[in-house]
C-alpha cells in the first residue's frame, strides 16, 4: 500500500465533499485511542419504520484494542421474510425465544455508554436504533463515524469500498460465511487501518475527520 497516493487528486471532488460532510455526525472530541463502539445489525428488511432488528453485534474498542463485546439475537415481533432468512442466515425459528428489542436495547445502550458509534453505512444502522429507542421513549443521540464514507474519502482510487475489498486492500484475512459478530470484528480491523492512515497524515482526533477534504489537493 502506497500511502503517498491516498490523498491523490480525485476527479469527482464534489462527490467526495458531499461524502465527507457525513463521515462524522455529532460533537465528539476524542483521539483515536479513545473509546468507540463498532457495531452492526441484521434486520427483517431495509425500511427502519416498518422492519425490525433481528441481531446486534458490537465491539467496544479502547487504545486500539477490543476490550468488550456485545452480541444478541433479537425477536423482531414480526415474521422474517424467506429471502431475508436466506440472506442473513437468521430464521424465525432461531429468534422465536430470543428477547425482544424492548428488552435488548436498554442493555445495548448501557454497553455503549457515551462512546462514539462506528459502523459501515452508519445512517442505515442508526435509523433502526433510533426507531427502536423512539418506540421506548428513550433519548439516544450519540456521535457517529461512517466507515463507508471515511473509506471513500481517504481511499478514493479504490473501485469498490465494500468490506471484502477493504480487507483485501489491508491484507486482512476475510473468511466466507462469517457470523455477524465475526464480520463485525473485520470491520473493527478495517477501522483501525483507516485510523492509522489518518494518523500518518496528521489527523488524530474525531473532531478533525470532517476536515479531511483539505488534504485532497
Amino acid at each position: 500500500m502506497d500511502n503517498q497516493q491516498i490523498f491523490s487528486t480525485h476527479t469527482n471532488k464534489t462527490y467526495l465533499a458531499n461524502d465527507l460532510q457525513t463521515i462524522v455526525k455529532g460533537d465528539a472530541d476524542c483521539d483515536f485511542d479513545g473509546e468507540f463502539i463498532v457495531f452492526d445489525v441484521e434486520t427483517t428488511g431495509l425500511n427502519a419504520k416498518h422492519d425490525r432488528i433481528t441481531e446486534i453485534a458490537a465491539h467496544k474498542i479502547n487504545c486500539g484494542k477490543i476490550v468488550d463485546e456485545f452480541s444478541m439475537l433479537v425477536n423482531p415481533g414480526i415474521a422474517i421474510p424467506q429471502h431475508i432468512e436466506r440472506l442473513t442466515g437468521i430464521t424465525n425459528e432461531m429468534v422465536k425465544n430470543a428477547e425482544t428489542i424492548d428488552e435488548v436495547l436498554p442493555d445495548f445502550i448501557d454497553f455503549c455508554t457515551d462512546s462514539v458509534m462506528v459502523g459501515y453505512n452508519i445512517n442505515f444502522l442508526m435509523a433502526f436504533i433510533k426507531q427502536s429507542v423512539a418506540r421506548l421513549g428513550i433519548t439516544y443521540n450519540p456521535s457517529t463515524v461512517d466507515i463507508l464514507s471515511l473509506s471513500r474519502a481517504i481511499l478514493p482510487d479504490l473501485e469498490k469500498h465494500n468490506l471484502k475489498t477493504l480487507c483485501g486492500f489491508f491484507d486482512i484475512e476475510l473468511k466466507e460465511n462469517l457470523s455477524l459478530p465475526e464480520n463485525n470484528r473485520m470491520q473493527v480491523k478495517v477501522f483501525f487501518q483507516l485510523c492509522q492512515i489518518m494518523r500518518e497524515h496528521g489527523i488524530t482526533n474525531v473532531a478533525d475527520i470532517n476536515s479531511l477534504i483539505d488534504n485532497v489537493k
